[in-house]
C-alpha cells in the first residue's frame, strides 16, 4: 500500500510516459505566428460585459 504522497508520484510518473505530444518546428512556428497577428487587436467585449441593468433586472438581482 502506498501512501498518498508516493501514489501521486508514481501517477505522475506514468502519465509522464504517455503525455509526451511532438510538435513539428513548423508548427511550432505557426503558432507564434498566428498568436503574434492577434497580439495588438482589440477584442470586442461581449454584450453581457457592456450592457447595463434595467430597473427591473437590478430589483431582481437583489431579491
Amino acid at each position: 500500500m502506498c501512501s498518498g504522497r508516493e501514489a501521486a508520484n508514481i501517477l505522475m510518473q506514468k502519465y509522464a510516459k504517455v503525455s509526451r505530444v511532438s510538435i513539428t518546428k513548423a508548427r511550432s512556428d505557426d503558432t507564434k505566428r498566428k498568436a503574434r497577428v492577434h497580439q495588438g487587436k482589440p477584442r470586442k467585449a461581449d454584450s453581457h460585459l457592456t450592457d447595463t441593468f434595467t430597473s427591473n433586472e437590478l430589483e431582481e438581482a437583489l431579491r
